[in-house]
């Protein structure tokens, strides 16, 4: 693939905002590193939530006001990060989620996803975040937007009911979900509402399989 043709929650959420909230310039970000790029290259100011100096358990002291607060998967993150974010929220800046997964799975098990991090922001300030990476129907419609095609003639295929086929049936969809991520076989029997794919797949051969006759 050409770097065009790949979506990030990153890259949807500085589309959105090019689009929805162009007055945003200062940003206060939870994230990796490769999200503070992403932010930059975009033309952004940007600083990451552990930069600003910390006074302790009384708040961080912030040096200057954020348009808004970009939160991502961060796996460094800590009591500060969240309290610095929090304040910036409480001042004025914008709550945005880069997505919004629970959990993510790793060789050792699952993990805490960035919608763990948005939760305890969302619950600190009161704030209702806006999510624009999955499940947010705001991503697959950026995308079936770039590419001119409808939701009806598309399917996503992804492994987490949760974002990627909750996500895509908000978009007007078809979804495949493959069993190798969040989902397991019993759990797929129990799915129901817009997280009931319309086909599963244990693996991506057997995806495979399932679009050819789509495909021939």
């Amino acid at each position: 693939s050409e770097a065009h043709e790949i979506v990030t929650s990153t890259s949807a959420t500085i589309e959105h905002l090019a689009r929805h909230a162009p007055d945003v310039r200062s940003v206060l970000a939870i994230g990796a590193e490769g999200m503070k790029a992403e932010l930059r290259a975009a033309g952004l100011e940007v600083v990451m939530a552990g930069d600003p100096t910390w006074t302790g358990h009384d708040g961080g002291q912030l040096a200057r006001g954020f348009d808004a607060v970009i939160v991502g998967l961060d796996p460094e993150v800590d009591y500060r990060r969240i309290a610095v974010a929090m304040r910036a929220v409480v001042d004025g800046a914008l709550l945005i989620a880069t997505n919004a997964d629970t959990r993510y799975p790793t060789a050792a098990g699952f993990l805490p996803g960035a919608g763990s991090i948005v939760a305890a922001l969302a619950m600190a300030t009161g704030a209702t975040p806006l999510v624009i990476g999955k499940p947010s129907p705001a991503m697959f419609l950026a995308i079936l937007d770039a590419m001119g095609v409808a939701g009806s003639e598309t399917v996503v295929i992804g492994d987490n009911p949760d974002a990627d086929i909750a996500g895509a049936h908000r978009a007007g969809c078809s979804a495949i979900l493959v069993l190798t991520g969040v989902a397991d076989g019993p759990l797929a029997d129990t799915l129901d509402g817009e997280r009931r794919p319309d086909a599963v797949a244990e693996d991506p051969a057997a995806v495979l399989r399932l679009l050819e006759p789509l495909l021939s």
